[in-house]
């Protein structure tokens, strides 16, 4: 079967309902490893588009940067106009 990027995409919807988090990464490699070097390719730029529509890479980068900082020495103070 060849999978068009609709029918990826669809499957990316899929797999995200069912499973989060390192889940959906193993889920995802499972897939992944079923496909041939151009659906593979697709598959990456789908992945890379949903990420940056939903904020994904900036998001995860600031709670593992950020979080382990305001357990440590509380929340940063707000910024000016802010309250």
């Amino acid at each position: 079967m060849t999978w068009t990027r609709r029918q990826l995409s669809e499957r990316l919807d899929a797999l995200a309902v069912e499973h989060e988090g390192e889940a959906f990464v193993a889920a995802v490699k499972q897939v992944a490893a079923e496909l041939d070097d151009d659906e593979l390719a697709e598959l990456g730029h789908v992945l890379l588009e949903r990420a940056d529509e939903r904020g994904g890479f900036d998001y995860g980068l600031i709670r593992r940067i950020d979080e382990p900082r305001w357990k440590l020495f509380g929340r940063p103070p707000p910024e000016p106009g802010r309250r």
